[in-house]
């Protein structure tokens, strides 16, 4: 799987992998289609399968280990994390699509099923939002005090 990707991605052949950031996903696309028959999509839905639920968590090594059948540690930092993007990627799409709702909760994820858990997912998602209003406050207050003319 791994040789896949990175061969697809030297060749740049979008028959063998489909980099989700290089699609452009609307509701009634053929695209959406086209990352739930991946391969890579496939054995991400296997990898989670039977974690639904906090109890029944899997550990995101785990997860990468089942994926591409290898340890992460065997790859240097940038490759590791591509292909841990890749996941994520993937992950994004069934979500938006509610074909699978993942949830990361530290060093673990796992499917989303009960209220509580849809509760800590949603104040996580306010926190980040409360974050974002502090920078867009940020920047303005940057641009106020011409923060920029040091920089001229």
């Amino acid at each position: 799987m791994i040789q896949e990707i990175l061969e697809a991605r030297r060749k740049k052949k979008k028959k063998k992998v489909i980099i989700v950031d290089d699609l452009n996903i609307d509701e009634e696309s053929e695209e959406i289609e086209k990352i739930l028959k991946d391969k890579l999509t496939k054995k991400i839905i296997e990898a989670l399968r039977h974690h639904v639920g906090d109890e029944k968590s899997i550990t995101k090594y785990e997860i990468f280990v089942k994926v591409f059948d290898e340890s992460p540690e065997n790859f240097d930092l940038y490759k590791r994390l591509f292909f841990w993007n890749e996941i994520l990627k993937r992950l994004h799409v069934l979500r938006k699509h509610m074909k699978m709702f993942v949830i990361n909760k530290g060093k673990l994820m796992f499917i989303l099923k009960t209220k509580s858990e849809a509760e800590y997912f949603k104040k996580r998602i306010d926190n980040t939002i409360k974050a974002l209003k502090t920078v867009k406050d940020k920047a303005d207050e940057w641009v106020d005090k011409e923060g920029w003319k040091e920089f001229e």
